[in-house]
């Protein structure tokens, strides 16, 4: 089950210690959403009591316990009515970064302008019925099954950047991770011959990929079908390999470039069409 990542909950206990008044007053919160913190002692900090309780929520949620989950969801929504507009301009920014790398997208809009109040909500950032973590583990799986471990290696560090926060760093890896399995797929499938060189990837997606135009006549190129194994003809896959390509290599790990949902998005469309490659090109035998 997707749920809270560890930075998120660290991001909470910090702010429970700066805006809560008592640990009554967070005992309360915890409760109402559902977090069961009888057992934490008085002896405890703010912190120590948030954490604690998030994280054993969190387990269960991870074992499977969807009330958990939503009671950590619920406790998001109520702490953050519960500060109001204090909370606007110095918790809300990093709260919001760290629940899109969750896969939540948290907004807030105040009862009216001259209420401190405001209403909260949580989104998913994904459909439901495909929440992004298997995916990722599949792909991770099929990569060291085929033995594409320079590729898998890439895409481990992604996923590890984008939950440490490191948005353009999980860029630059989601880019070196296409560019590796672009390579590979060319030399199993197509015959392409690996130069050895950084920049060879680009020559090997064209390989992947039928000619959509013809070079002499600039007329377009009549396409077969997609054939499982073959090069994508544009209109079944090719347009996209090269759309994603596009998209990849231009911000690449350039500071400044990126923020918490747009390196969401990448690991989304890379995660996406890199396992659409890997049906389109199955493993040699």
């Amino acid at each position: 089950m997707t749920t809270l990542s560890i930075k998120t909950i660290g991001v909470l206990a910090l702010a429970s210690t700066n805006y809560l008044s008592s640990k009554e007053t967070l005992r309360q919160l915890l409760m109402r959403s559902g977090i069961d913190a009888t057992e934490l002692g008085n002896d405890l900090s703010l912190s120590a009591i948030t954490r604690l309780a998030l994280t054993n929520s969190r387990d269960l949620a991870r074992s499977g316990d969807d009330r958990q989950h939503r009671a950590m969801l619920d406790f998001i929504v109520k702490f953050v009515e519960h500060l109001g507009l204090r909370a606007r301009e110095e918790l809300l920014p990093e709260l919001e970064a760290a629940l899109v790398s969750d896969g939540y997208l948290l907004k807030t809009e105040s009862d009216g302008p001259f209420s401190d109040r405001v209403q909260c909500r949580l989104y998913p950032t994904e459909p439901s019925p495909v929440p992004l973590v298997p995916e990722m583990t599949a792909l991770e799986a099929e990569l060291a099954s085929r033995g594409y471990i320079v590729a898998l290696h890439h895409y481990q560090s992604a996923i590890q950047n984008l939950a440490d926060g490191q948005w353009e760093p999980s860029n630059g890896m989601l880019r070196s991770t296409f560019e590796e399995l672009c390579v590979r797929l060319a030399v199993d499938h197509v015959g392409y011959t690996d130069s050895g060189k950084a920049s060879q990837a680009g020559n090997a997606l064209n390989e992947l990929c039928l000619p959509e135009w013809d070079p002499v006549t600039k007329k377009r190129i009549q396409q077969p079908p997609s054939k499982q194994g073959k090069p994508l003809p544009a209109e079944d896959g090719g347009r996209l390999l090269r759309g994603v390509w596009g998209i990849c290599n231009p911000n690449g790990a350039h500071p400044g470039l990126s923020d918490a949902e747009e390196a969401r998005l990448r690991m989304q469309l890379v995660t996406g069409v890199a396992r659409f490659l890997l049906r389109h090109f199955p493993r040699q035998p």
